[in-house]
């Protein structure tokens, strides 16, 4: 997905690179979001485009999805201790990586993983390292990044981009590595190591040779390159508490998250994509009444007008899976959720879906499949 070159790097632009920008910039774009209006689900949903119940037996059993990426007609499905593949057209199994222990080519923790190539990216944060795999688990490469980071995204072969959630002795969030774990570029820097990491999402979408990403309280999205790091837009949402830049800035990670997790507040973007002059995202939200709720933000960029949805607040009939299952992907615009067995087969026979009511409540999840409309 971001398969862009970086071969072009000069030593200007590295060093230049190297120093921390500001994140309040005069030129980020607002976006104003009404909480207390629902949209109607038709202006995120286009279609419904089915499920695949993936293959289950022992040797490719799923314990829980805490990451999905599909490339091509291939699922790749991470727990807690290997990424499983299984085919996107029938959820046949294909494969996995396994290698969850203390021997060379093995990993402590599967912190995060990344797909190029063909070639699995597997970042474990207590081992320090990056383990490239082929599909057939071969180790082909293994990157020592000397310390621990929580996220990583694979621009090529050269480029790694790591986030370390100011948890490292570096005291930068977004670092670029080469192959042989040389720093070519970091950004956003911070003042005290705090030796607490929250795994989740942090590179949230990309646009040409740029990345999206966010981080934990903050409702701006960045925009993350080789040569910059540039706040783009602004998530105002009318939520009764909101997290000024001076408390990010000020305010320990933990801090932060004991004070604001049960108030209604703004906790991330999980995704965000742009198609000409309309901006789609995923965010996560703490809602009075609702706890943490998955949110869709869509907003014209010409007009300034936005609408809001609460997945799962209220399910319509009209595409039930959608506010039923669990946001783990996106695919362009195909956004790609999962249930579990159970759940499909209780909601499959109620909404009269396929038949999920015949599969075993014992097997592995259902990934489902929506196209947005933006």
């Amino acid at each position: 997905m971001r398969k862009f070159p970086y071969f072009s790097f000069v030593l200007s632009l590295v060093v230049i690179s190297c120093v921390s920008q500001t994140k309040n910039e005069p030129n980020v774009q607002g976006i104003s979001v009404d909480i207390n209006k629902q949209a109607d689900i038709s202006e995120f949903v286009s279609s419904f485009d089915g499920y695949v119940c993936l293959e289950t037996y022992e040797e490719c059993l799923v314990n829980e999805i805490r990451k999905l990426k599909m490339v091509g007609d291939t699922i790749y499905v991470a727990d807690d201790t290997k990424i499983t593949m299984f085919s996107r057209r029938d959820g046949s199994y294909l494969g996995k990586i396994h290698k969850h222990g203390r021997g060379p080519g093995e990993y402590i923790t599967l912190t995060d993983f990344d797909v190029f190539d063909s070639r699995l990216y597997v970042l474990s944060n207590v081992d320090r390292e990056i383990i490239m795999y082929n599909a057939s688990g071969d180790v082909l490469r293994i990157i020592n990044t000397g310390e621990g980071f929580s996220n990583l995204s694979v621009i090529d072969e050269d480029n790694i981009w790591l986030y370390s959630s100011d948890s490292n002795d570096s005291m930068y969030n977004f670092i670029l590595i080469g192959p042989d774990a040389d720093v070519k570029a970091k950004y956003d820097k911070f003042s005290k190591n705090q030796s607490y990491t929250i795994e989740d999402i942090t590179f949230c979408g990309s646009v040409s040779d740029t990345l999206y990403v966010s981080q934990y309280y903050d409702n701006i999205v960045y925009s993350l390159h080789y040569d910059g790091y540039v706040p783009l837009y602004r998530f105002d949402m009318n939520l009764r508490n909101t997290v000024s830049q001076e408390e990010l800035s000020a305010t320990p990670l933990s801090e932060l998250h004991k004070t604001y997790k049960y108030k209604e507040s703004f906790r991330s973007i999980m995704h965000i994509d742009r198609n000409r002059h309309t901006l789609f995202a995923e965010t996560w939200c703490f809602l009075d009444g609702l706890a943490l709720k998955t949110c869709f933000v869509k907003a014209d960029m010409v007009t300034g007008k936005s609408h809001f949805y609460i997945c799962g607040y209220d399910v319509d009939e009209r595409f039930p899976l959608f506010d039923l299952s669990d946001v783990i992907g996106y695919d362009g615009k195909v956004l790609i959720s999962y249930l579990t067995a159970f759940s499909a087969k209780k909601h499959g026979k109620k909404y009269k879906i396929g038949n999920l009511a015949d599969i075993s409540e014992y097997d592995n999840p259902v990934i489902v499949f929506h196209t947005l409309n933006y």
